[in-house]
């Protein structure tokens, strides 16, 4: 066995583990390809301290101005509870300026700031590249069609 717990052949290289059934498994496949996805996002973000979730965030509001805090749990897939610290994190930053609702003053309104419009400008300079990695390991066309497929979700 090797450090990670994989099996290793004499020459100390490591042999790929079996699946069996889990090789054609949808689930099985797609967390496999979150994973990577994952790892690439962090190798071209790390250096901004952002993270999927608030890259996503800062996106919707930037795309919808003035939204509720509650209008983004379902497209993000957070909970109440998680948006309010999300929002919160991104607020502290200096990315994201909340308002109180006139007509209900326990909702708090989204904005970007103006370092927020900067900082989520560069963040789609680095996006280029990191689906440019992506597109050249897949292919432009397959990348097309998987996100054709994955709207089926949505």
């Amino acid at each position: 066995m090797d450090k990670d717990g994989g099996r290793q052949e004499a020459g100390g290289e490591r042999n790929a583990i079996d699946r069996g059934p889990l090789e054609n498994v949808f689930g099985f496949l797609l967390r496999a390809a979150w994973r990577d996805s994952a790892r690439v996002f962090a190798k071209y973000f790390r250096s901004l301290d952002i993270n999927p979730q608030q890259y996503a965030t800062l996106v919707l509001i930037s795309r919808n101005p003035g939204c509720a805090t509650g209008d983004l749990t379902e497209p993000l897939g957070v909970t109440a509870n998680n948006i309010v610290r999300l929002i919160e994190t991104l607020s502290e930053r200096g990315l994201v300026e909340k308002t109180v609702d006139a007509a209900d003053r326990r909702v708090r309104l989204l904005r970007l700031t103006d370092e927020g419009t900067a900082f989520l400008a560069r963040l789609f300079e680095i996006h280029e590249h990191y689906d440019a990695e992506f597109r050249e390991k897949l292919g432009a066309d397959n990348i097309d069609r998987l996100c054709e497929i994955l709207h089926r979700f949505d």
